[in-house]
């Protein structure tokens, strides 16, 4: 096949077959090759080659690393209904001894069809994006920046908006205006603790600095390392 790129002429098939020593080749795979040197426009096609898809093993339940299971009662992982594929280990150890999900097989997909058609995989969906935000927002520091008057005090506050954008452009987490408990803007330098509720049963703090460009604001777990090494 590789030498369909390459411009047959006369004087190559007498140099290739005359000064080319095939080694480990069969006498199959010389008589392709003699014929694709002397055809270089032949299709696979031509010669009966089709594509042909290479399908996986099988593999036993003894040695899968996942399985599918059906959710009935609600979990970190699914809610009831969802048909999932989990390690096999987790629904083994956890899943199966708590009653929180079966096999997936045809029996009881069909003995709980109800309860899968009644799943809402959009809401589901949803608040998984959410128990994700969750889990980051414990962990974000937004530093908020803004020019400074002649009289010391921010050239703009800071609101809501403001946090969204920062938020959505450099963690990627979408929040709705109502989502942040912000009564009135900040309107002095400092670290606050802005309230978060993502409608989860927790109110979550997200922890603002609001500083201008010139000053270097310390939070206040910077603050609390440095003291003891002041006092020493």
């Amino acid at each position: 096949r590789c030498c369909r790129q390459t411009v047959i002429t006369p004087h190559f098939r007498h140099h290739f077959f005359n000064n080319v020593t095939f080694k480990n080749v069969s006498a199959g795979q010389r008589s392709a090759l003699r014929y694709f040197v002397n055809n270089p426009q032949t299709k696979d096609e031509d010669l009966g080659f089709h594509e042909t898809k290479v399908w996986a093993k099988p593999q036993s339940l003894s040695t899968k690393k996942t399985i599918k299971v059906i959710f009935l009662k609600d979990t970190e992982v699914g809610s009831p209904g969802e048909i999932l594929w989990v390690r096999k280990g987790y629904a083994k150890n956890y899943f199966f001894p708590r009653g929180e999900a079966i096999f997936a097989t045809t029996n009881n997909i069909a003995k709980h069809q109800e309860l899968i058609n009644a799943v809402d995989h959009e809401e589901i969906k949803r608040i998984k994006k959410l128990k994700k935000y969750k889990r980051r927002i414990n962990k974000i520091l937004v530093n908020i920046k803004r020019h400074e008057k002649p009289d010391g005090t921010p050239h703009a506050p800071c609101y809501k908006e403001t946090l969204q954008n920062y938020m959505w452009r450099n963690h990627n987490i979408e929040l709705e205006a109502d989502q942040i408990l912000l009564p009135e803007p900040l309107t002095n330098w400092g670290e606050f603790l802005i309230p978060i509720d993502l409608g989860l049963g927790e109110i979550l703090k997200l922890d603002v600095v609001f500083s201008s460009f010139t000053a270097k604001t310390k939070t206040k777990t910077q603050q609390k390392e440095e003291e003891p090494a002041e006092e020493e």
